[in-house]
């Protein structure tokens, strides 16, 4: 994968989970090291997304196995 893309968050205590966004805005990633995040560090990291401009509406889950 080549590309522009900023870490605009980052669990730096444990490295658990990263949010990784591209300058467009259009597409964006939070990346875990577990499949499931907690609720409440889920909705914590889409309200850092969206004080950097991402729209949350267009966020989608990956589907749990």
């Amino acid at each position: 994968f080549k590309g522009d893309y900023w870490i605009i968050g980052l669990d730096e205590k444990n490295y658990s989970w990263a949010l990784v966004g591209h300058p467009s805005r259009m597409f964006l990633w939070i990346l875990a090291r577990e499949p499931d995040l907690p609720e409440a560090t889920y909705r914590r990291i889409v309200e850092l997304a969206v004080a950097q401009g991402y729209d949350a509406s267009r966020i989608q889950r990956t589907a749990r196995p």
